[in-house]
């Protein structure tokens, strides 16, 4: 994925989400990038290269009623786009 791109998700406040379809096995896989750099801050040192590799874990396929990317959908990020980047917890 170019830097470009991720460097622009990585400061959006909305989940940016990175989408790869198997057309082969008709199955679509996708990975919040705000949450993969989250998760993998060592990746951040590599934002001076023209391209990084994005994992996407095979357990995060797309179904009709996915849930987890429903619940993507209304999260938050703040205070990307550096190492300090972490998901708005909302207290009710």
């Amino acid at each position: 994925m170019e830097v470009r791109t991720i460097e622009y998700a990585l400061g959006t406040p909305t989940a940016f989400a990175l989408f790869v379809a198997d057309t082969v096995a008709n199955v679509v896989y996708f990975q919040c990038i705000q949450d993969y750099f989250i998760e993998n801050k060592h990746l951040y040192k590599k934002l001076d290269q023209e391209t990084i590799t994005i994992r996407i874990p095979t357990s995060q396929k797309l179904d009709s009623n996915d849930e987890k990317l429903k619940e993507l959908a209304k999260e938050t990020f703040v205070d990307g786009p550096g190492l300090s980047l972490k998901r708005y917890v909302s207290v009710s």
